[in-house]
């Protein structure tokens, strides 16, 4: 009630209470708010100059977006800081399930998807991917190495495999063999990078 009292107060509506009698087992709540033109301080579009805007959307279009699926989160850490310092824009999340979620509401151009994690593992969320259309390159990122899984993840659709723990240089590789400087790029051929 705190809340809506609050709303009440700040657009100097009038809220009503139902009659108890009428419905004496359901609880309703009749709010009225007049209808006043919205007036946003902030932003103000007039006032904007609209290269910095048109700029602005350019560099965000122009910057490939790679969602991170890692459920280590220091490992996500670095690699959240390590790929915007590089220039891209980026998603993280926690599992294999959040990182469809966040494919089917948001443009993805590449995934670095770790193989094990809980709710729903990397493997399990390529193949989801694969089975929706999603045709976004995917490297494949582990702390173990067992080369028969390795080259049925590739044959499945993941382009690369980086070994965890990786340094710079074969991360900053990885993410250029995804991306080339004017955007996406095709599939490219499944590099394996260590260390």
């Amino acid at each position: 009630m705190h809340t809506d009292s609050g709303i009440n107060h700040q657009h100097k509506s009038i809220l009503g209470k139902p009659d108890p009698k009428e419905r004496p087992f359901v609880k309703t709540l009749s709010l009225s708010i007049p209808l006043t033109p919205f007036k946003n301080d902030l932003v103000n579009p007039e006032k904007e100059d609209p290269s910095l805007l048109h700029d602005h959307w350019e560099y965000k279009k122009t910057r490939p977006c790679i969602l991170v699926v890692e459920d280590d989160p220091s490992v996500a850490g670095l690699l959240k800081t390590v790929l915007e310092n590089l220039g891209y824009h980026m998603y993280l999340a926690r599992n294999g399930r959040e990182g469809l979620d966040t494919v089917i509401h948001h443009t993805v151009d590449g995934i670095m998807l770790d193989m094990h994690m809980p709710v729903m593992d990397g493997r399990t969320m390529l193949d989801e991917l694969r089975w929706l259309g999603y045709q976004m390159p995917v490297l494949a990122m582990s702390g173990g190495l067992d080369l028969p899984a390795l080259r049925q993840l590739l044959n499945e659709g993941a382009q690369g495999f980086i070994l965890k723990p990786f340094n710079l240089k074969s991360l900053n590789q990885s993410c250029q063999q995804i991306f080339k400087n004017d955007g996406i790029s095709g599939p490219f051929l499944q590099h394996f990078y260590t260390a």
